[in-house]
Formats: C-alpha cells, sequence, structure tokens
C-alpha cells in the first residue's frame, strides 16, 4: 500500500469531544432583542433595526444602567439574540456545554435590588434574574465590556 492510499480505517473508540473554555461566569437581568431594541428606542426618542443600530442600542442602554453601577452587553452563543443586564462577573474555570449543575450561582443582593427597581421604572416587571455562562472571545468587540466591570463595580 502506498504513503497516498485513500483506505479509511475504522476505529472502535470515537475522537474525544473538544471543550471550548469559558473564563467568565454572569449573572443578570436577560432581555430579549426585542425588548432591548423596544426599549432603546424609548430612551433615544427614535426608531432602530434591531441589527444595524446593534451599537446605538448598546450605547443607549449602558448610559442608563451604568450609574446604577451595572453593564449591559449581548450575551449567549449568538450575538444580538439576548442581552444582558450584568450586575456580577466572576471568572470561571469552565466550558461551552457544561453540566449547569457545576456552574457557580450568584444569590441576588442589593446590586440586583437597585437593577429591579431601575427595571420595574423602566416597565419591565416580567425580567427575571438569571444565570448565564458568558462566552469570553478575548478578542471580540465586546470582551472589553467585562474586562472593565470585571476590575470595577460588579466585582
Amino acid at each position: 500500500m502506498s504513503a497516498l492510499s485513500s483506505e479509511v480505517y475504522a476505529t472502535s473508540e470515537p475522537a474525544p469531544a473538544r471543550r471550548y473554555p469559558r473564563s467568565k461566569v454572569v449573572g443578570g437581568f436577560e432581555i430579549s432583542n426585542a425588548t432591548a431594541t423596544a426599549w432603546a428606542e424609548r430612551l433615544s426618542g427614535r426608531k432602530l433595526d434591531p441589527y444595524s443600530n446593534f451599537g446605538t442600542i448598546l450605547k443607549t442602554i449602558s448610559k442608563k444602567v451604568e450609574p446604577h453601577g451595572a453593564r449591559f452587553t449581548d450575551v449567549g452563543e449568538e450575538a444580538g439574540v439576548n442581552f444582558m443586564i450584568i450586575t456580577r462577573v466572576a471568572r470561571f474555570a469552565g466550558y461551552k456545554d457544561m453540566d449547569p449543575k457545576l456552574i457557580p450561582q450568584f444569590k441576588e443582593n442589593e446590586r440586583e435590588t437597585a437593577a429591579r427597581k431601575l427595571l420595574e421604572a423602566e416597565g419591565m416587571y416580567y425580567v427575571v434574574f438569571s444565570y448565564r455562562q458568558y462566552i469570553y472571545v478575548p478578542n471580540s468587540p465586546h470582551s472589553g465590556i467585562l474586562d472593565y466591570a470585571f476590575k470595577t463595580v460588579l466585582c
């Protein structure tokens, strides 16, 4: 048989699953793209497209929540689908699709109470405190938001 053989040999063991690391876990109030867009429209007084005005939505809501000690960014595996008012950030040695029972959970405290009051004042009574595993990609445009938050008010 030559070195360039096209034969395929079966193995009895599957290839190990690759783990994609996640370096931070965040807690806060998750908001859908539609809700974030509507809120940013109310705050800015203009019509916004949820995709082409993505940056405007982030900046508009960030200006509203930052004085209350929180940050605002998109979260999840797909950019721009869900957003979060982040009240907590912690370093985390996890990986994508890990067992949720192994992800550290925050307990709601005064940070969330302040953020909940802000949300209620904005007419969002239905937003619940949720825990998300943040996709932390060091070179992404939004990774600096969490780096900054981690070093300042959210620790």
